[in-house]
């Protein structure tokens, strides 16, 4: 990555990079969901939370472990971090074995694991909160963020030429760096999503710098995925927007886990048909619905 683009582009992507770290907490908030729900249906856990090291798999814990920065590798706010992630992960280890080998779940591990969970969010807080108040780190920060992040990262120009993209941008969509430059985000268009859709994205782009949600993509074989993105507008001391960054992760699998873990819970697996917690939840719905309208 050029090193003047990266100075240019420091304060408002390492923004975006600050806004991903707070969102870690919450990113583990569903990740401790989805274990909940593992444990109550019954299903079969996701084999990245059974091995040996299952800090290191997630989506925190990948950036977490590849961190080099001596600056931030010194912190006691982020090194404190590091043995709550991985404590909570063991954690959730053990519940999730215990539960396939079909034991009593203890409530003290329920515990246990709310209580790193909420930790971890403390600590996150803190480091976010250090970092907010260093710029010649953020600036240092940036090179390491592009390159190592788990996520994709495409940056573009204010005509949406590419300009540059790290490697899980290619890991996901097929295409690798010298293929995509010099071109623009319409070689991932599925046709999934209608003009409005791109209109009104656009809008509040322009209006408020910045739009994140879900979009349907196809990758350079045809395939097409479904990924979370958010983009931030970069902006000189002028207000001139100088530069797109463009911040997205692949949700197809997570999506279509959510989809089957809620069939589950919610319809009678023989039959098909709505169970009790369907219907009750659709009662009280209507309960709700009639109380408003007497």
């Amino acid at each position: 990555m050029d090193r003047e683009l990266l100075e240019r582009l420091g304060s408002g992507a390492y923004q975006q990079y600050l806004n991903e770290l707070e969102q870690a907490t919450e990113n583990h908030a569903r990740w401790l969901a989805q274990v909940n729900r593992t444990l109550v249906c019954g299903c079969e856990a996701n084999p990245d939370d059974l091995g040996d090291s299952p800090h290191t798999l997630c989506q925190f814990g990948r950036w977490y472990e590849r961190v080099d920065t001596a600056e931030l590798l010194d912190m006691e706010e982020f090194k404190a971090i590091g043995p709550v992630h991985r404590d909570m992960h063991l954690a959730a280890r053990d519940l999730l074995l215990q539960a396939a080998e079909h034991a009593p779940i203890p409530t003290e591990g329920y515990d246990r694991l709310s209580q790193l969970t909420e930790q971890l969010r403390a600590q996150l807080q803190t480091l976010s909160s250090r970092l907010k108040g260093d710029l010649g780190l953020a600036s240092r920060l940036m090179g390491k963020v592009f390159e190592n992040a788990a996520e994709g990262v495409i940056i573009t120009a204010p005509d949406a030429t590419i300009l540059n993209v790290n490697q899980a941008f290619t890991e996901v969509t097929g295409y690798p760096a010298e293929e995509a430059l010099g071109k623009t985000p319409h070689i991932l268009y599925s046709g999934r999503q209608d003009d409005d859709f791109y209109r009104q994205m656009w809008h509040t782009l322009s209006e408020e710098g910045q739009w994140q949600g879900s979009i349907w993509n196809q990758r350079k074989d045809g395939s097409t995925y479904l990924e979370h993105l958010s983009i931030v507008a970069v902006q000189d001391e002028y207000g001139e927007t100088t530069n797109y960054i463009g911040i997205f992760s692949d949700i197809t699998a997570e999506t279509e886990s959510e989809e089957r873990l809620y069939k589950l819970a919610h319809y009678d697996l023989l039959t098909g048909l709505p169970n009790r917690i369907l219907f009750e939840d659709r009662l009280r719905q209507a309960m709700r619905q009639s109380r408003r309208d007497q």
